[in-house]
């Protein structure tokens, strides 16, 4: 079979499983046409842009009114990722509402000192809902996770002074607010509030030294902890708030799993606390979670149709959403590799289709594993490095997320040591033998015109992509979200924060690219290229596996979090990696496969990776007077890694012309 019809063949592959994941999502967000999906994006009454999403069951009308529920997603993320969420409290007829936290996805951006505007946008959400036709005024309800639930509590304590239409709240995997100056308190009153807390979570459930009741953006994120997550239920915070706020020293010890009632004039009111055999990012993908929270809300206010299982729409919802996530990557494979070996203009980005390399002696397959070994504790050593310096949590002047710096720094600088050991792997064998293998050098040393213009078709071939997705979004409503992980449509405010990060990560993937496919394409991993490709793809993510299996194994082993001393949530920062690593290095091994130039791969990659990373990321504006400030211990990492690349680059060039000759 040709190589042009095989790569017509998987375009139209591709093109067919992205279709088939657009329409299936469609059909269950919608609930088979049942539930009308509205985009809104409004100028709130506090000034900024705020960007929504609404889901209508066909039961909501003007004559019919609906109980509405605010769906408020995390810290580094968007409203796409609660779609599971609204999907199930649209199913069962209520209006479900997903917002764009002020800073994240497409609303407004804000200075540290407006950060807590109207509870990070959820009460000027309030504030709009309110006024829908469709929507029971008098049954407005909120349901967080993680830094949403957080902003809910604080647009629970706005309402308390204005609108006092807010009735009901849960909180998913985050504190409910405890104290204030004064000690215990209960801003709740005679509202219904449920907690789900999981057993292993790096943020919540914890007591804290010094704690001064403060109940804003990060302000114990470095404090002590004094108790473990494990022991949540039995804490006084814990007791405080199923005791409706009272001191909670000489009260009867309440449970986990039950619901306690008090009466205000006439109304009762319940607290709830549920504890969950999980960790905090699980509440992305365990329908455990949804579950919980439908039968909260389906107790305290009845839902119009009858719930059913929380399973019903998300188990299908997650199927078609991966089916067309693999159609893109797909895609992106089969046109990037079209392109190459087909166009005149690119005919120096294509070059001879490699063959795997053999890979003998004893002696070299023991030096193998032990790089990898080393390269793997190397990793997790920069991981723990960077968290100890509190770079896991650093924004300034220049990098407004710390998207920004924790995870590109990671990856960089883990790719650059394990670069720096295959350099001294070849310089070893060249010591030795007085020679190079040519081979692995003629796969690296390409010139810089194809540089550039391999770089020229991975633009293209992402711009290609997206337009797909953003149209696909347009039409259909559909972003390509499996859980975690996926394709986001972002505002052009996005892009200048896009061009920041891609120069780490697109080193990142190029280097590992080299490292695989320009050292590592050898049978040392067998001889079968699809297992020897999956293999390679395992142990390039190997060192955020290991980090989260130390972890999270750590946490269930002690019910500590290791990571203390630092930034506590090292474990959420990192656990989107090694899924990320490992689907993209396949990707560039595919593409290596069939063009013989590991950068496209590696460009494309990291292009992507940029895009992921930056188009829901919290984004921080400086402040109006706010004096320049730059880590200058960020810089110089970034410029070493590039300075040691450089180094290691002309070193191969030098080698290959004499080898050459």
């Amino acid at each position: 079979m040709k190589k042009g019809f095989r790569n017509g063949l998987g375009i139209v592959l591709a093109l067919a499983l992205c279709f088939v994941g657009a329409i299936g999502q469609s059909v269950l967000q919608t609930n088979f046409g049942k539930t009308e999906i509205k985009d809104r994006n409004t100028v709130t009454d506090s000034g900024y842009t705020q960007v929504m999403r609404t889901y209508i069951p066909e039961n909501a009308t003007a004559e019919n009114k609906a109980p509405a529920i605010v769906v408020v997603h995390g810290g580094n993320d968007d409203k796409e990722l609660m779609i599971r969420y609204a999907l199930e409290l649209a199913r069962v007829g209520y209006v479900a509402v997903t917002i764009d936290m002020y800073g994240h996805g497409e609303s407004s951006y804000l200075p540290d000192s407006e950060w807590l505007t109207s509870g990070r946008g959820v009460y000027d959400t309030v504030r709009e809902i309110v006024t829908w036709p469709f929507v029971d005024a008098d049954s407005i309800n909120l349901m967080g996770y993680s830094r949403g639930a957080k902003a809910c509590g604080e647009a629970l304590e706005m309402d308390n002074e204005e609108l006092n239409v807010v009735k009901n709240l849960y909180l998913l995997f985050s504190d409910p607010i405890y104290q204030n100056e004064e000690g215990y308190t209960d801003v709740y009153g005679d509202r219904n509030v449920a907690v789900l807390a999981d057993l292993y979570d790096e943020f919540f459930f914890t007591e804290k030294a010094n704690n001064a009741g403060t109940y804003s953006n990060d302000a114990n994120r470095f404090m002590q902890t004094l108790t473990s997550p494990v022991d949540y239920i039995n804490t006084p915070s814990a007791q405080s708030f199923l005791h409706f706020g009272e001191n909670p020293e000489g009260l009867e010890v309440r449970e986990d799993h039950t619901v306690y009632e008090k009466d205000f004039d006439g109304v009762r009111a319940t607290r709830e606390i549920n504890i969950i055999d999980a960790d905090h990012m699980a509440g992305h993908y365990l329908v455990a979670c949804i579950q919980d929270m439908l039968n909260f809300f389906t107790r305290v206010v009845p839902s119009p149709i009858d719930a059913g299982s929380a399973a019903s729409l998300v188990w299908g919802y997650d199927i078609f959403a991966l089916i067309g996530m693999i159609g893109l990557f797909m895609l992106v494979v089969f046109m990037a590799s079209a392109i190459a070996q087909n166009s005149r203009f690119f005919k120096e980005v294509k070059a001879e289709i490699p063959e795997m390399l053999p890979f003998a002696g004893r002696n070299n397959k023991i030096w193998y594993w032990v790089s990898v070994a080393i390269g793997v504790l190397f990793n997790i050593f920069v991981i723990w490095w960077l968290n100890k310096m509190q770079l896991s949590s650093w924004h300034d002047s220049v990098f407004r997320s710390t998207r920004f710096v924790y995870i590109p720094l990671i990856c960089v600088l883990g790719a650059i040591f394990t670069l720096l050991v295959s350099t001294a792997t070849l310089y070893k064998n060249k010591k030795q033998t007085g020679a190079v293998e040519n081979a692995q050098l003629n796969r690296i040393i390409i010139g810089w015109k194809a540089v550039g213009k391999t770089m020229l078709l991975a633009f293209i071939s992402i711009a290609v992509l997206y337009v797909f997705i953003f149209g696909i979004k347009y039409f259909m409503g559909v972003s390509y979200k499996f859980t975690l992980w996926g394709f986001q449509t972002f505002s052009a405010a996005r892009i200048p924060y896009m061009i920041l990060v891609a120069p780490m990560l697109t080193l990142f993937y190029v280097v590992t690219a080299i490292n695989n496919d320009g050292f590592g394409y050898t049978n040392v991993l067998g001889k079968n290229k699809v297992v020897n490709g999956l293999l390679t793809a395992l142990i390039s993510s190997l060192p955020m596996i290991a980090v989260l299996v130390y972890f999270y194994g750590s946490f269930r082993i002690t019910g500590w979090n290791p990571m203390f001393g630092g930034n506590a949530a090292a474990g959420a920062s990192v656990y989107v990696l090694p899924v990320t690593v490992f689907v993209m290095v396949i990707m560039c091994r595919k593409i290596y496969e069939r063009t013989g130039n590991l950068y496209l791969g590696g460009f494309i990659a990291g292009f992507i990776t940029s895009i992921m990373t930056s188009s829901v990321c919290e984004i921080r504006l400086p402040e109006a007077d706010e004096p320049f400030t730059i880590s200058w211990l960020i810089i110089f990492l970034i410029i070493l890694a590039y300075v040691i690349f450089a180094g290691c680059m002309k070193y191969y060039s030098k080698c290959w012309k004499v080898e050459s000759k």
